[in-house]
């Protein structure tokens, strides 16, 4: 608590005779006083003293969170690419682009400004997993006239293996399997891969359902003509 800590991703395989002139990372610095996440990043910086190593090349990102208390918070840090997006206890705080792509294996350092004590649990090392899982080779979508409905997906050699979600998608326009997912309506995700019910949608659209994964990636679309059914009637039983 009132500590800041700064955590360093080593972005750049040097030999020993390179590291000694030169210092690449990005780092995460958490500031609980003043409540701020802040990434930078530096790269093929020049090391004569130890000072020198924490010096950035650029400020990639700040933003604001709350933790100088004496609870556990989760920090989690996505490097794809250039892409780099910082979080803490779940709630993306600071993202940015780099200007030196992290590498798929690496290793971590991290200093407490102040003290010489840390408390870490469940450090944690994954790959990303940017493979978009296995699309829908057809479906069905029944929505009845208050705009309620369900959903059903077929695949010719069954869903990825980390597929756990299927999604409905509506647009004013016909939908094909390339369309951004961001320019249409989603009326529903969850269910399985495989079945899914849903709410809000609008007689004479255009429908398509996709699958989502455990890393959060969305299949390709696959289009579906709905089968619109009215309620049933009610009887007047006098």
């Amino acid at each position: 608590s009132g500590r800041k800590m700064r955590v360093y991703l080593r972005t750049y395989d040097r030999n020993a005779a390179e590291w000694v002139t030169n210092q690449d990372y990005v780092r995460v610095e958490l500031d609980p006083i003043a409540g701020t996440v802040t990434l930078g990043q530096r790269v093929n910086g020049p090391w004569s003293t130890i000072s020198d190593n924490e010096t950035l090349t650029a400020t990639i990102a700040t933003g604001n969170a709350s933790f100088n208390d004496l609870s556990q918070h989760t920090l989690a840090v996505r490097l794809d690419g250039l892409a780099a997006t910082v979080t803490l206890d779940g709630q993306a705080v600071a993202s940015g682009t780099l200007s030196e792509p992290a590498p798929t294996t690496g290793y971590v350092q991290w200093k407490v400004l102040g003290t010489s004590s840390v408390y870490i649990d469940d450090f944690l090392v994954n790959v990303i997993d940017t493979t978009i899982p296995v699309a829908p080779t057809g479906g069905t979508i029944i929505i009845n006239g208050l705009g309620a409905g369900s959903a059903s997906a077929q695949y010719t050699f069954g869903p990825s293996t980390d597929a756990t979600s299927l999604v409905v998608y509506e647009s004013l326009n016909p939908i094909s399997p390339s369309t951004d997912p961001a320019t249409l309506t989603q009326l529903g995700a969850g269910g399985t891969s495989t079945a899914i019910s849903f709410t809000g949608a609008t007689a004479g659209r255009y429908y398509a359902l996709a699958v989502r994964d455990l890393a959060g990636n969305i299949s390709q679309l696959t289009s579906v003509v709905p089968d619109v059914t009215a309620p049933a009637a009610v009887l007047d039983l006098r």
